[in-house]
């Protein structure tokens, strides 16, 4: 399944920020310090536990895990430890990556981080960065998941270059009819920068989009 190329940051945080950073000695803004939940022990916490152990490639490993299936503060703490080399070789790339990813779920953190990276980057690298994150995103819009589409009109709205508000106002306007908190209002404060013909074209677009891709049943409550 293909979505068209054609995401006011509304994203919802998380009430229990578990950890900001993974300890004093990886913190990348003053003050970050690592949380540890109170709960029973959990990937997540084990990982914490080996960064204060300097066990930073077995704490890698957990965070990686829990990155790649959508825990925001792993990705964020994955971006930490890739900017300092730490549990893997140093690299400001694929730490952005992360760190994109990370403010796209709602970490209020990394978006610093996201900014002290790009300056290490070059132009290409940053491309080929937007690039992933898009793919990431698309695949995981295609996979019914709920959560991406106000994390996908975030991206086109903010992230991205050169903005690409008719894409987001599309997603908007689809995360509206599904009952996406939020949604609404991020669609509704597009209207004023979209000149009339691109405001009918999106939504024709999302209207055809919406039923020929089943979208009410694509992206139901259970979907993700």
């Amino acid at each position: 399944m293909s979505f068209p190329c054609t995401y006011a940051h509304a994203t919802h945080l998380r009430t229990n920020v578990a950890a900001i950073a993974v300890c004093a000695m990886l913190a990348v803004l003053p003050g970050q310090l690592v949380a540890e939940g109170a709960n029973k022990p959990d990937p997540f916490n084990a990982a914490v536990k080996a960064v204060k152990s300097e066990n930073y490639s077995h704490a890698y490993d957990l965070f990686e895990t829990l990155a790649q299936n959508d825990n925001h503060d792993a990705q964020f703490n994955l971006a930490v430890l890739l900017k300092k080399g730490q549990g893997r070789p140093q690299h400001f790339t694929k730490a952005l990556e992360w760190a994109l990813l990370a403010q796209l779920g709602g970490v209020p953190q990394a978006n610093a981080l996201r900014q002290d990276l790009s300056a290490l980057v070059t132009p290409n690298s940053y491309e080929t960065c937007i690039a992933n994150v898009d793919a990431i995103l698309k695949e995981k819009l295609a996979q019914g998941n709920r959560r991406t589409i106000l994390q996908y009109v975030v991206f086109n709205q903010t992230i991205v270059p050169e903005p690409d508000l008719e894409t987001a106002y599309l997603w908007a306007l689809i995360g509206a009819a599904l009952g996406i908190p939020n949604a609404d209002l991020l669609r509704d404060s597009m209207v004023e920068e979209l000149d009339p013909d691109t405001i009918e074209s999106a939504q024709e677009n999302a209207r055809t989009l919406f039923e020929e891709q089943k979208m009410a049943t694509l992206f139901s409550s259970s979907a993700g």
